[in-house]
């Protein structure tokens, strides 16, 4: 599936992650999942524009493989304009700290080492550590076509970053969409509901890589 545009590529995460709702309610057994990709294609007048790729592909889901709550732990995708330039969210950040609590769950030990390879090289004294390991599938939390579409940007990054040499040995993953809702209670007993998308990270069998 490709998409250009925050709302583009917003409707089309929203597709997949629609099908597997659509799916568990038919008790389907396998699920969808995806690898995304950026590129460039050809525009009309000539020019070249940057497009989002969805590589969707069916798996066999396994029980427990999701976190059961969204509500802590998460990675929370923010396009504030308010926000300053320094707290400002953007693809390449993004990736490198959804990478990082990706190998933090599924690579520890790989991880501690590639941070203290980039330490030596930089000349700092590397202390050894017990090795910190994230307990449950890291995810990402996106509100509205502009947060899910930098999250989804962001993950086309780590796909792309995992490629590289010194990460040779990082389990592949795929995304796994999910529709969300949160319900909070005021204490003057209105609810408010926020709709959210969840992208967890999740591993890729030997049959999805």
């Amino acid at each position: 599936v490709d998409a250009a545009g925050a709302a583009a590529v917003s409707n089309a995460t929203k597709a997949v992650a629609l099908a597997n709702v659509l799916a568990e309610r038919q008790a389907t057994a396998l699920r969808l999942a995806f690898k995304p990709q950026m590129h460039e294609a050809p525009d009309a007048d000539g020019s070249d524009r940057k497009v989002c790729r969805l590589l969707v592909q069916t798996r066999m889901p396994i029980v427990g493989e999701e976190p059961a709550d969204f509500s802590k732990g998460g990675i929370f995708v923010s396009t504030m304009s308010y926000a300053s330039q320094a707290e400002r969210q953007n693809p390449t950040t993004l990736s490198r700290t959804a990478l990082g609590e990706w190998m933090r769950y599924a690579a520890p030990e790989l991880r501690q080492a590639v941070r203290a390879a980039a330490r030596r090289s930089d000349g700092e004294a590397v202390v050894a550590s017990n090795v910190g390991r994230r307990a449950s599938a890291p995810f990402l939390v996106a509100m509205g076509p502009p947060a899910i579409s930098l999250a989804v940007k962001s993950l086309a990054f780590v796909f792309k970053d995992m490629q590289k040499e010194h990460l040779v040995g990082v389990p592949p993953l795929l995304v796994v969409p999910k529709l969300h809702e949160k319900k909070v209670v005021f204490k003057e007993g209105k609810e408010k509901i926020s709709k959210m998308l969840i992208l967890t990270l999740v591993h890729a069998s030997a049959l999805e890589k």
